[in-house]
């Protein structure tokens, strides 16, 4: 059965939320700030369902507060919680065949998930990624999905040959740690499309990453250069943003109609004021953890995307 929209029906009001990251005290001033109360142990509204677009995990300060407070919700049948790269890594970080973990402990990947292992003891955090198996990688209601990085219909097609309702059946969770067809599509949703940057070039991301590759818009109708694709917000290596696309970089972009239902999605490190990208695409990551801001959009069935749906919070004083 899993945990996916427990309590939620097409009538509810959707507060969808953007990448936490471990800001565990800004993330109950914004629950606040919508109208939730604490009571009984969990953040809670008569009318409304909150859906947590994934990487609640990892780089922040209060790791474990941002995941008790998301795991109290969902258990309330309050909330959803769509699994992002980070749940992802840090699952197959602690998650093994009871010999091996699934993923080698790589001084990168625990760099990345210090932050999760500091904070969360180790029974705990077995207890919070066996409980984390029963997310989904998705949801999608009559008129929006959500996702963390991108919808992408031939991976999710894919995925739904063994897992209809976007859980990962247990039996087949290995798989998402071994290079193949699952893998690959798993990866698409969580992590994005991406380019590699041509001859070889590389470039640090603002999280101090060397990256020799860039995430892409998925959503363009018609890019012309490099540069029309790229969305993250580190700029591209000089000479790079005026090469023009070829047939096969076309071939391998995934896209989304303006036609499909509003899509909702995190992970690319947004900043300034909260808008949508398009008529029917949602960018909800505005940085957190970089002391930007925590961000939801109040969605309404059967409305269109405005910017005055749009809360947050200023996560700066996460740190004081």
């Amino acid at each position: 059965m899993g945990h996916a929209a427990r309590g939620l029906s097409n009538r509810t009001v959707i507060d969808l939320i953007g990448d936490v990251h471990g800001c565990g005290q800004s993330l109950g001033r914004l629950l606040r700030k919508l109208g939730y109360e604490y009571r009984d142990g969990a953040y809670r509204h008569s009318e409304r369902h909150a859906v947590f677009i994934g990487d609640l995990m990892d780089r922040g300060p209060r790791v474990r507060l941002a995941c008790q407070i998301a795991r109290a919700m969902v258990e309330a049948g309050n909330a959803t919680w769509i699994l992002g790269n980070h749940e992802i890594d840090v699952m197959g970080l602690v998650l093994g065949d009871g010999i091996e973990p699934y993923l080698d402990h790589t001084k990168r990947r625990l760099g990345k998930a210090a932050a999760t292992f500091n904070s969360i003891p180790g029974p705990e955090l077995l207890s919070l990624c066996q409980w984390l198996q029963d997310c989904p990688l998705w949801l999608e209601q009559a008129d929006f999905r959500a996702v963390h990085a991108c919808w992408d219909d031939h991976a999710v097609a894919r995925i739904r040959t063994v897992a209809p309702d976007g859980i990962i059946a247990r039996q087949h969770f290995g798989q998402l740690y071994r290079s193949g067809e699952l893998q690959r599509a798993v990866s698409r949703l969580v992590r994005g499309p991406s380019l590699p940057l041509p001859n070889g070039q590389s470039m640090v991301s603002r999280d101090g990453t060397a990256r020799k590759s860039f995430r892409v818009a998925f959503w363009l109708d018609e890019p012309d250069t490099l540069g029309d694709l790229v969305f993250q917000p580190d700029p591209l290596p000089p000479g790079v943003a005026e090469q023009p696309l070829n047939g096969t970089i076309r071939a391998g972009l995934p896209s989304y109609a303006s036609n499909q239902p509003h899509l909702f999605f995190g992970h690319y490190w947004r900043r300034g004021r909260p808008a949508p990208l398009a008529e029917n695409v949602m960018c909800l990551d505005y940085s957190a953890v970089l002391r930007e801001k925590l961000v939801a959009y109040r969605h309404r069935p059967g409305q269109a995307l405005i910017a005055d749906q749009f809360e947050w919070v200023d996560a700066a004083p996460e740190w004081t």
